[in-house]
């Protein structure tokens, strides 16, 4: 078989120095050739042969050198050296990361843990869970024993549930009416711990309790004291603050004292039109109280009737005052003290007169009539319209009207 080795002519040189015992030039032939042809076994046999005669020839004690490895043989062997060398590296490097990376991870991870569940429990806190937060806490503690934050976590829910005993009779007493030791207990709440639940709320709900409870006493007070006015004022503020506060007899109050200063101002020896816009007022407030009460009602109704006849007056309306004032006069003759007789009797006297000014005559005799029936003090007038206008009405002779 045709062989390459065998031509080259390095090989031939080789082969050459080994017939005339040049054995280190052939081993020096033959190492080359080694390179260029990595697997050839007679070129392997032939550098094994060379390098024995060079090393007897060396040795003058006959002693054999030691044989040289081959390049391909030192390179199977560097590249053992070099996986061995990894191989230990690496398993280096894998009881490095056991030994000193994991744990570090673990212990990271573990305050890590530790940290989130300490911010749940303080959310709890916050929120007045405090079985929640306790259980948070404890669990950090497991994660991160000793850690100065967990401590801390843990001495605040003990101060918290010290607190909520606090906390828990000051709601007691809230609901049970006694707002002065309940604001005491909340009051103390606030300032033993900063998570206060609804603890601010509850102390301004007491003192605006208080301050209602304050302005009743000072209304009722007023009211019976017989000031009206400022019985009003306050029991007004009370409803105010808060409408629902005993609204059932702060609206009774406010009927009574409204009736009551609506009568105060028609019983005032002044029966001015002013006197009786306030009535009106006063009972008109009065019917807001109690829409169907037929009092307030009445006094409403007479305290129009008298204003629309009172402006009718002033206008010279003389017909429609006189219709208005005997609608009052027929509901209440007493009203204003009686001055609505004279009033109606001024009325019915004007009205005879257009009557009678118009050619009127039974009219006119009717309007001097009524006027005649009234309850005044002098008659005198309306007596001698009703002599002038005798005569004419009736057909026969009539006794003339003598004064009463």
């Amino acid at each position: 078989m045709d062989n390459p080795l065998f031509r080259d002519p390095l090989y031939q040189k080789g082969v050459e120095h080994m017939q005339h015992a040049r054995w280190l030039e052939a081993l020096q032939c033959f190492e080359e050739l080694s390179n260029r042809y990595p697997h050839e076994p007679k070129l392997e046999e032939l550098l094994n042969e060379a390098q024995l005669r060079a090393a007897l020839e060396e040795s003058p004690q006959g002693k054999i050198r030691p044989r040289r490895w081959s390049t391909r043989t030192q390179r199977l062997v560097l590249g053992g050296g070099i996986v061995l060398f990894l191989l230990g590296f690496l398993m280096a490097g894998v009881l490095f990361i056991q030994q000193q990376i994991l744990p570090v991870l673990a212990a990271t991870q573990q305050e890590v843990q530790a940290k989130n569940l300490l911010e749940e429990g303080w959310l709890y806190l916050n929120r007045g869970d405090l079985d929640a937060a306790d259980e948070a806490f404890h669990k950090a503690g497991v994660l991160n024993p000793g850690a100065p934050e967990v401590l801390d976590a843990l001495a605040a829910i003990q101060r918290q549930r010290k607190a909520e005993v606090l906390y828990q009779k000051g709601v007691a007493l809230q609901e049970a009416g006694q707002y002065e030791e309940a604001l005491r207990y909340l009051m103390d709440y606030v300032t033993q711990t900063p998570y206060h639940r609804d603890a601010p709320q509850r102390i301004l709900e007491i003192q605006r309790q208080q301050e209602m409870s304050r302005l009743f006493d000072e209304a009722e007070a007023a009211y019976l004291g017989g000031d009206y006015e400022r019985a009003a004022r306050l029991y007004r503020r009370l409803r105010a603050t808060n409408n629902l506060y005993r609204h059932k007899l702060v609206s009774q109050r406010l009927f009574d004292i409204y009736m009551h200063l609506g009568y105060a101002a028609l019983e005032a020896s002044d029966t001015s039109v002013t006197n009786a816009r306030q009535a009106l007022a006063y009972f008109q407030s009065a019917l807001q109280e109690d829409p169907q009460n037929p009092e307030a009602q009445q006094q409403v109704d007479l305290a129009q009737l008298f204003l629309q006849a009172t402006e009718a007056i002033r206008q010279g309306q003389w017909e429609k005052a006189a219709q208005a004032l005997s609608l009052l006069y027929q509901q209440d003759p007493n009203y204003l003290h009686g001055h609505v007789a004279a009033l109606l009797y001024d009325a019915l006297i004007h009205t005879g007169d257009l009557y009678q000014d118009r050619k009127d005559l039974p009219m006119a005799f009717e309007q001097y009539r009524k006027a005649c029936t009234l309850p005044v003090e002098n008659h005198t007038l309306c007596e001698a319209r009703l002599n002038q206008i005798i005569p004419f009405i009736t057909p026969t002779p009539t006794p003339t009207v003598t004064p009463t």
